[in-house]
């Protein structure tokens, strides 16, 4: 019997809590320890995680693990995955990889040297639906690929009093709404379509260029709270996308809609069970409702058919997640996860300058 993977999180924020609710729902990996800044043993000991550490150096050292989850603000992402890697540990990281494109090259290079398994965490890949449309794009069924739109919105940070240090560069790097939610839609647009984006330019615009603090008072933010884009796929088409976290009343929506010289689809991760087909001659219809055709798509041993018709944003992660040990346990198992090398490509797109 294969022994469990032993796994600890540096970084408990909402996004290290979700690493961990997915990471239950695996059978392979027993997460055996957390590290966050304040009242780490406490906070363990209320998530039922036998160990909690304020430093994650001291977490790493002490209890050894065989992969780390880096779920901690954008400018540590080096330091950590650096001493993860230094040491043999498999390294899944949030994105961005890095605050800055050297930074990703140096993790990228120092996992090809460690020759472990590193992932960027572009969950939104491993949707059902979504991988059904890649496989339906591959086959040729929505014909060339003409243009593909949509975009990626939010409204957490709509208020002057809306505060997070992702609107400060200093936490985050400079691509802040393009690296927290528009890296998510360009790796969507490239994993569907089987290209990569080219010639890409973008807009940027700051809502408010001073936020209310935690200490309650107003301080300056360098950073942008929306963007847009316009790009070439590798193959001809064109594409927009269009990306806000001040946009009232999304919480958290993503479209995607691709134009085909056949068929058009259409996809949204609120209704993430749905692809909406276009057809000259038949009409418009819905599709992947049918268990039978999102059997192909899905993880062994995750999610059934039928629990992939409501598939949610927490399974997106835990299915990620069993392809990434799976290759820890078989380096020939062909995963579709993105790998730190596109986590470099990701930060290359984000860090364009502005039209």
């Amino acid at each position: 019997m294969k022994e469990k993977k032993r796994v600890c999180i540096a970084g408990l924020g909402h996004i290290g809590k979700a690493h961990l609710e997915a990471l239950r729902r695996l059978g392979q990996t027993e997460v055996v320890g957390i590290s966050c800044r304040e009242n780490a043993q406490q906070r363990a000991e209320e998530l039922f995680v036998p160990n909690g550490f304020c430093d994650w150096r001291e977490m790493i050292d002490t209890l050894k693990p065989d992969a780390v989850h880096v779920c901690t603000p954008n400018e540590s992402h080096l330091e950590i995955g650096l001493y993860a890697l230094e040491r043999k540990i498999h390294v899944l990281c949030e994105k961005p990889l890095a605050a800055n494109k050297r930074d990703a090259q140096r993790l990228a290079a120092a996992a090809k040297k460690a020759g472990v398994v590193h992932a960027v965490c572009f969950h939104n890949r491993f949707y059902p639906t979504i991988r059904y449309l890649r496989r339906w794009i591959a086959s040729g069924e929505l014909g060339e690929i003409i243009s593909i739109h949509g975009g990626y919105l939010q409204n957490w940070l709509l208020s002057l009093e809306d505060f997070n240090w992702r609107v400060l560069s200093s936490q985050a790097g400079n691509t802040r709404v393009m690296g927290d939610i528009g890296s998510h839609w360009l790796d969507l647009a490239e994993f569907v379509t089987g290209q990569k984006i080219e010639n890409l330019t973008v807009k940027k615009k700051q809502v408010y260029p001073a936020r209310r603090g935690p200490d309650g008072k107003i301080s300056p933010v360098d950073t942008q709270d929306m963007a847009s884009v316009c790009f070439s796929l590798t193959q001809g088409g064109l594409g927009c996308g269009f990306f806000s976290q001040t946009f009232a009343g999304e919480k958290n929506r993503i479209s995607l809609k691709i134009g085909g010289t056949k068929k058009s689809a259409e996809w949204e991760n609120i209704s993430s069970d749905l692809l909406t087909i276009g057809d000259r001659q038949e009409g418009t219809r819905l599709l992947g409702r049918d268990p039978r055709q999102l059997k192909p798509v899905l993880t062994q041993g995750i999610l059934t058919p039928g629990d992939a018709l409501a598939a949610s944003h927490g399974d997106a992660f835990t299915m990620m997640f069993a392809q990434v040990y799976q290759r820890m346990d078989d380096p020939h198992v062909q995963g579709e996860f993105a790998d730190f090398d596109d986590g470099v490509h990701s930060m290359e797109l984000l860090l364009l300058p502005e039209e």
